[in-house]
């Protein structure tokens, strides 16, 4: 007769899955659709480690970067930031500043 039980998780196991589900939901709020961006910043060094990576969204892991200093981080993000700035749609239309009453359109 085979045994068809599930294997439980240890503890730590747990805890462990449930953090990475959490970081993912947390990451999905900041990259909703192909047109956003933005920067995550995991300042853990447990976030290096193959183990965690490999529990990351997939579409995320070939962005993970890591730094020895945050003076490198920073430089990359700055730069990041003014690249994806530059990027961004010229009709800004849709952004629209005032509202009823304010005579803005």
């Amino acid at each position: 007769k085979e045994d068809k039980t599930v294997p439980c998780l240890g503890g730590e196991q747990w805890y462990t899955q449930s953090a990475m589900r959490a970081v993912n939901q947390a990451v999905g709020r900041v990259i909703r659709h192909r047109n956003d961006y933005g920067a995550i910043i995991l300042a853990d060094e447990r976030f290096s480690s193959h183990t965690l990576q490999g529990q990351m969204s997939l579409w995320l892991r070939p962005h993970i970067r890591k730094y020895q200093k945050f003076g490198a981080a920073q430089c990359e993000l700055s730069a990041f930031f003014k690249q994806q700035a530059a990027r961004a749609p010229s009709d800004q239309s849709a952004l629209r500043i005032g509202g009823a009453g304010t005579g803005q359109p």
